[in-house]
């Protein structure tokens, strides 16, 4: 059976991929509401993480570092301090940038679609400390504000791109609470919930 020339089990087969990698896109989801937005007022910087890609994507050339260096430049420009380790240590709140993109090259849907494509899930995330309002005495790093983004391409700098659209949605709920910046990063000496353990997490340059 066909439809305008793709035979069925072809678009089956889209959807049933793309189904799965969307559980791993929304499972976590904060979004982006008003609510999300208001918890980014007052934040001075962030520490930039991004997740490691998979050694075959990086040789095929979309690598973490050039994902991680196109986040901390937008961030930049739009007057978004960056945290170093050492400053994040020190920085109230704890705020994190986590960039996280999961990209599949699955050979039996390149072979279905007689098309090298990539199915990939984009999230963007701020982490901060938050406590438990029941137990104030627990304290964790959390995502308070998020986006993300689901799709399927034979490009990766396409996949790149989507990135950068999801940092700069992240930059204008920023910019929407805090419209004159924030300085001063430096509000708390110690206590931070702890980051991701750096090999597992890109970290910021120092």
């Amino acid at each position: 059976m066909y439809r305008r020339g793709v035979p069925v089990f072809r678009l089956l087969s889209v959807a049933w991929f793309m189904t799965g990698l969307a559980s791993v896109v929304f499972a976590s989801a904060v979004e982006d509401d008003n609510y999300a937005r208001s918890s980014l007022r007052g934040i001075p910087g962030v520490y930039v993480a991004v997740q490691p890609f998979a050694p075959e994507i990086e040789k095929n050339g979309l690598t973490a570092a050039q994902v991680k260096t196109d986040t901390e430049l937008r961030l930049r420009t739009a007057g978004i301090r960056i945290l170093s380790r050492q400053e994040w240590s020190k920085t109230k709140g704890g705020p994190v940038c986590y960039v996280e993109v999961d990209i599949v090259n699955d050979i039996l849907l390149s072979q279905a679609l007689k098309a090298d494509l990539y199915a990939y899930a984009i999230t963007v995330e701020l982490n901060q400390d938050v406590i438990l309002l029941r137990d104030t005495g627990i304290q964790t790093l959390s995502p308070t504000w998020s986006g993300s983004y689901l799709g399927i391409t034979n490009s990766l700098p396409r996949i790149r791109d989507k990135v950068r659209d999801l940092v700069e949605k992240f930059v204008g709920a920023y910019l929407v609470v805090n419209p004159e910046g924030v300085v001063n990063p430096e509000g708390r000496g110690e206590g931070n919930s702890p980051l991701p353990e750096s090999d597992s997490v890109m970290e910021a340059t120092e």
